[in-house]
């Protein structure tokens, strides 16, 4: 395998020519989760300066236009990265082709992006201002085009701290705008401009780190590869639209069924488990790449398990603090969101439930079985929507917050195990998962009856209490750590 790696004209041979492949995978999960984490950080002080500067209306107006460029920027990939990743990992000798016929079909899907987000806006009926605010967000559309042919190569090649890096620089560069948005008196408006900005920045950061991998030209690619580019992402795409759909209905059903400051305070509350979700993911973004090269059924699933249980251990410490010191966080974005604190522990909740399902989810993209993680995901997004459809009107976000975790726990993730043991034989072991769950639950209630407050004492000594028990029962061991490099080191 070394020897075709070494062929490919383009890309660095030396990103994918270092065997150690679980010092890499380490690595990449840790740059991932930091850097991730640091980056959600900026974000949610830029929240809270919106909140702050420009009022609670404008970060509810602000949400909802963001999460409209999230289901946008899903039309830019489609799937198209996955098979990217699975593609150029496994027939290496492609992977100079691969980047070319990759940026084709962003130069196709960018105009394609901008109507999905206008039509959307449109087809909710929200004020003229919000439409023409979300017009000059799309510029940024295609920014993101160019980055998302950048972020399949650094995923391919296990580099996705460059990405991370470029994104910092952008989260900068918007934390930087909104104080001067704010005293031009710019709004609305000149938030989603200084939005555009950083996505221009992010651009650039990400084009700037990829020259050593890639070089960007659409030279030899013809219709017959566009048609396979978009055969084979088609249905990984589909279903991601449908994951995104899903992820987005809170805030749309609460949009249409509430009013904006539910919504500015479920968005808030989601600005706090943002960094819990970068976390994870990043976990599930290292272990997708890794999955695509093993070809032993043992390792696979030793693998698959081994980052389950990361994923629980690292989630159940995120949890306890914003369950115990909910308030406290809530307070920084602004005082009148500490009455929202319960809508952060539930999505709290939430977030680890939903993280199993990213992690072990995309397993099915391997096997090829897209179509029934399609099938399931669907039904999914329907119940979630009338889940919610019938909750929030009467209890608002907290209604939200309790359905969406509902469909998580007791729908979306017991059908994705099923499926995933079904194709790949690969059945969860439960037991790790159970001593955290009841190291959580002492340390809440421990902490929750000595400082009920919810203040950042609590948070504090909830963090530190799960560390000393997680680390005297020996659920995390260093051991651990070292078995996983060395069967990766094997690979």
């Amino acid at each position: 395998m070394t020897n075709s790696i070494k062929s490919t004209a383009t890309l660095d041979p030396g990103a994918f020519a270092d065997k150690n492949l679980g010092r890499r995978l380490v690595r990449n999960t840790v740059a991932l989760a930091v850097g991730s984490n640091l980056n959600s950080v900026g974000r949610l002080v830029t929240a809270g300066l919106v909140v702050r500067r420009l009022g609670a209306t404008v970060f509810g107006e602000y949400a909802l236009i963001v999460v409209w460029m999230t289901i946008a920027e899903w039309i830019l990939d489609f799937g198209t990265t996955e098979v990217f990743v699975r593609e150029a990992n496994q027939s290496p000798e492609r992977r100079d082709h691969l980047v070319r016929v990759l940026l084709a079909l962003k130069v196709i899907q960018a105009p394609l992006a901008v109507l999905v987000l206008l039509a959307g806006l449109m087809s909710m009926q929200y004020s003229h201002r919000i439409v023409v605010a979300g017009m000059v967000a799309g510029v940024s559309l295609f920014f993101i085009a160019g980055v998302a042919v950048c972020r399949a190569t650094f995923k391919a090649t296990l580099t996705m701290e460059r990405e991370v890096k470029a994104d910092f620089v952008s989260v900068i560069t918007m934390l930087s705008l909104v104080p001067l948005v704010s005293h031009l008196g710019w709004g609305l408006m000149g938030l989603m401009a200084a939005y555009a900005a950083s996505r221009g920045v992010f651009l650039a950061g990400c084009f700037v780190q990829s020259q050593s991998l890639i070089r960007l030209s659409v030279r030899g690619v013809n219709s017959r590869d566009i048609r396979w580019g978009i055969a084979s992402s088609f249905a990984i795409g589909v279903i991601g639209f449908v994951v995104v759909a899903y992820s987005a209905a809170d805030l749309l059903v609460l949009s249409r069924m509430a009013s904006l400051s539910d919504v500015a305070i479920y968005s808030a509350a989601q600005r706090f488990t943002a960094p819990l979700m970068m976390a994870l993911n990043a976990i599930a973004v290292s272990v997708y790449s890794v999955l695509s090269l093993l070809k032993s059924p043992e390792r696979f699933h030793q693998t698959c398990q081994r980052a389950v249980d990361t994923l629980v251990q690292v989630g159940g410490f995120a949890l306890v603090c914003l369950w115990c010191g909910a308030e406290f966080f809530m307070s920084l974005l602004s005082r009148d969101f500490i009455h929202g604190a319960d809508a952060l522990r539930i999505l709290a909740v939430t977030s680890v439930v939903k993280a199993l399902s990213m992690v072990i989810g995309p397993v099915l993209y391997l096997v090829r079985a897209q179509r029934y993680a399609l099938g399931y995901t669907a039904v999914a997004l329907v119940v979630k929507v009338a889940v919610m459809a019938a909750a929030t009107p009467r209890f608002g976000y907290l209604g939200a917050a309790a359905g969406t975790l509902c469909v998580e726990a007791l729908f979306l993730l017991p059908l994705t195990l099923y499926f995933v043991r079904a194709f790949t034989g690969f059945t969860v072991r439960y037991s790790g998962i159970l001593r955290v769950a009841a190291v959580v639950i002492s340390v809440v209630m421990v902490t929750r009856t000595v400082l009920p407050q919810g203040n950042a004492a609590a948070a504090a000594m909830a963090a530190l209490v799960y560390a000393i028990l997680v680390l005297a029962l020996r659920i995390v061991r260093v051991s651990d750590l070292r078995a996983l490099l060395l069967r990766m080191d094997n690979v």
